[in-house]
């Protein structure tokens, strides 16, 4: 809410965002006084599709919020070529670290939950490199009254804030966070190499190849699923075998905001990928380790063949029981 507060939108306009997140995306646009409006996303990087894009851009349209999903980065050269008059408000909370361009819109936000890349507990964090719009996001999160006199000193005029301030021992796990940053992200994308090269020969799903990776952070790893059996049997068989799965956004997304006319294009690829075919691991991120990896591959090949291969069959994972 804060970056949105610090772009001085014109209220009550449309933000086109995507679909396939997580519902805070396009409740923050929301809360704020605007309208969010999905386009459809790609196949292969699962964020927002620029050719959909164009299909929903209108005379209201005052933004796009692109959403880094999974790691990986939108592409924000072909978004900012297509649009050059949009605004971009980046929604890298899970794609913290994926470059050291941290910042490819005008403001971009960052989550610190426990499971993202800086795992603070909670809260998050706005990044711009506009003096202006940094004030109003400071503004914004301190009641409008920490900052009072540098903004009355710089012209801002009146503003009013909640409290939306890290406390002290958050912002300091953060801190150690982010100089740990560089060598986790670094860890994550060396596991997924090693998750590749033990997968690599199968033809039945796709997962993140070394080139991909590179400007990835890796926040889940994607592995989408092309065997018959289907996303859903697949990730049922995972749990059968003790390893947690998990499968997108799209359905609670969209069930939350059916009511708002908040979407003028089919949503076909990302109820694709939603419905039929793409699967999340948590499990490729320290500290696991190349070990680890060799396990979850086998589990892996194990859930797509419906076969109990010898070395879990000694852990006493019996077919008929699990499949």
């Amino acid at each position: 809410m804060a970056a949105i507060r610090s772009m001085q939108l014109l209220r009550g306009g449309e933000i086109i965002t995507s679909p396939y997140t997580f519902s805070a995306t396009p409740a923050a646009i929301l809360f704020m006084g605007y309208q969010p409006v999905f386009a459809d996303v790609d196949r292969q990087t699962f964020c927002l599709d620029p050719a959909s894009i164009a299909r929903v851009v209108g005379p209201d349209t005052v933004a796009l919020m692109p959403v880094d999903l999974f790691g990986r980065l939108a592409d924000y050269d072909r978004i900012r070529q297509m649009f050059p008059h949009l605004p971009i408000i980046q929604d890298a909370c899970q794609a913290v670290g994926a470059t050291k361009d941290w910042l490819r819109g005008k403001v971009a936000v960052w989550s610190l939950n426990g499971g993202k890349n800086i795992p603070a507990g909670e809260g998050g964090m706005v990044l711009t490199n506009d003096d202006r719009a940094a004030m109003r996001a400071r503004l914004f999160v301190s009641h409008a009254e920490n900052f009072e006199k540098q903004a009355r000193e710089s012209g801002y005029g009146k503003n009013v804030g909640i409290n939306g301030r890290l406390n002290e021992i958050t912002a300091c796990v953060a801190y150690h966070g982010m100089l740990d940053l560089p060598k986790n992200n670094r860890i994550r994308r060396l596991l997924a190499d090693e998750l590749w090269r033990q997968l690599k020969h199968r033809s039945d799903i796709e997962i993140p190849s070394p080139g991909e990776i590179q400007h990835h952070a890796l926040y889940v790893y994607p592995l989408r699923v092309k065997n018959t059996i289907g996303a859903k049997s697949f990730v049922e068989r995972m749990k059968r075998l003790g390893v947690e799965v998990g499968r997108g956004y799209i359905t609670p997304t969209l069930d939350k905001y059916a009511a708002l006319p908040a979407g003028r294009v089919p949503l076909d690829m990302a109820r694709v990928l939603s419905e039929h075919e793409l699967c999340l691991l948590s499990q490729v991120r320290p500290p696991a380790t190349k070990a680890d990896m060799a396990y979850l591959a086998t589990c892996i090949e194990a859930a797509l063949d419906g076969v109990i291969p010898k070395k879990l069959r000694a852990l006493g994972f019996v077919a008929e029981s699990v499949f």
